[in-house]
């Protein structure tokens, strides 16, 4: 808590703007479930970086996951990726909550997963994520399935 104070006081007292400080301090501020510092942090950031495509990421996963508030969390994650196509925190966590939030038809969801799956074809994030949407639909596969065969999985919600 002390060094979150510290950086803190740094921050506000610096002439300088150091939007990737601010990035992590709204990081450590999750971590330790301050959320309204963590969302002033990412506020600060995006005031000096209003195309960080991580602060935009973080604050729409604050938004979605802690405030309710599905539909900012969209805009701010559609933001993200319109700076970082290939963003696949923000792909996944929009699809997730395109998904599971929104009820929105699976084909954009599961764009959005084949899209992070081709970003980072080898992260367990991103399979682990393909594989729980492909078994809410009934569909099982197993994390180390090769990237095709999830691809393959993939293709029948894309229309």
């Amino acid at each position: 808590l002390g060094a979150e104070r510290r950086l803190h006081e740094a921050l506000e007292a610096s002439a300088q703007r150091h939007g990737p400080a601010w990035l992590q301090l709204g990081r450590l501020h999750m971590r330790t479930a301050n959320f309204r510092a963590a969302e002033a942090a990412f506020d600060q950031c995006l005031a000096i970086d209003a195309a960080d495509a991580d602060a935009l990421t973080e604050l729409a996963t604050l938004r979605a996951d802690v405030c309710d508030r599905p539909d900012e969390a969209r805009s701010l994650y559609e933001r993200a990726l319109a700076v970082r196509p290939d963003h696949p925190t923000a792909l996944i966590n929009l699809a997730d909550l395109l998904f599971d939030v929104l009820a929105d038809p699976d084909e954009e969801a599961a764009t959005l997963y084949l899209r992070a799956l081709q970003a980072q074809p080898e992260s367990a994030f991103v399979r682990g994520s393909v594989c729980q949407f492909l078994a809410s639909h009934g569909i099982a596969v197993a994390l180390s399935a090769p990237v095709e065969g999830l691809v393959a999985r993939l293709r029948p919600f894309l229309r």
